[in-house]
């Protein structure tokens, strides 16, 4: 009799957990989709969930004041760091403290701004559009984190070097096409943050330190060369010349 008990008791945990399995058969093979479109969809819709409970006010522009200050930046600072360049000689440090007061005084007028047409909002009748808008603007910050996901990964998988399960997601033509579009839109001079940009580096770097070993062995320095009390090369400078003679056997070739 108990036997019976808990078979009607586990009967509906069994089926529902079949039918859970069936779904997700159903679903991954008839939709073609992977983990990965899984994963952006659930960024996607808790992005419209978090903006539908805030409301585009409180979330919305939130975003906006963050993201027109970062916009800000990227487009301010070309022009207005010149002036911080006559005050600073280092020109990082000259351009770090001008994107940083660029940012935090845009920001801070965006805060106020957004300040004041919240409350405005919060007193009138309007709770039902700023509760779409806020789902609007909470998709459209999803999908930008996507974007900034992917170039991230192009810069460090670009191209064929992509993973599988990149390669066979239903969401990366939408992706490519945000992150094409966001490319677009950002200044000429901030170009080397595109696509494959850390291996460009690699291979300039590689090629700057190839050509100093054998400048430096093709036309050593003539005031250590009268150097006398010198018995020979040392391992440093022989495993260098060995390289330098690699190098110069293959370019013959």
């Amino acid at each position: 009799m108990s036997s019976w008990i808990y078979y009607a008791l586990n009967l509906p945990y069994q089926t529902s957990k079949q039918w859970i399995n069936n779904c997700k058969f159903i679903m991954l093979e008839n939709l073609s989709i992977n983990l990965l479109d899984i994963g952006a969809l659930i960024v996607l819709l808790m992005g419209s969930l978090i903006g539908l409970a805030l409301g585009f006010v409180r979330a919305g522009l939130f975003v906006a004041s963050w993201s027109g200050a970062g916009l800000a930046t990227l487009f301010g600072l070309p022009s207005v760091r010149y002036f911080a360049r006559q005050h600073i000689e280092d020109k990082f440090f000259a351009d770090l403290c001008t994107g940083v007061t660029i940012f935090l005084l845009t920001l801070i007028a965006l805060f106020l701004l957004s300040s004041l047409v919240g409350g405005w909002v919060r007193d009138s009748r309007l709770n039902a559009l700023d509760r779409s808008l806020g789902m609007v603007a909470g998709t459209a910050t999803s999908v930008f984190l996507l974007t900034g996901a992917f170039l991230i990964m192009e810069n460090i998988l670009p191209g064929d070097k992509r993973l599988e399960i990149v390669k066979e997601a239903k969401s990366l033509p939408i992706v490519i096409a945000s992150a094409r579009f966001l490319s677009e839109a950002l200044p000429k001079n901030l170009e080397h943050l595109g696509t494959g940009s850390i291996e460009r580096t690699a291979d300039q770097a590689k090629k700057v330190l190839e050509k100093g070993v054998y400048d430096r062995l093709v036309r050593p320095d003539p005031l250590n060369s009268l150097n006398e009390d010198r018995a020979g090369y040392d391992k440093k400078e022989r495993n260098n010349l060995e390289r330098a003679i690699d190098l110069f056997n293959n370019r013959s070739q």
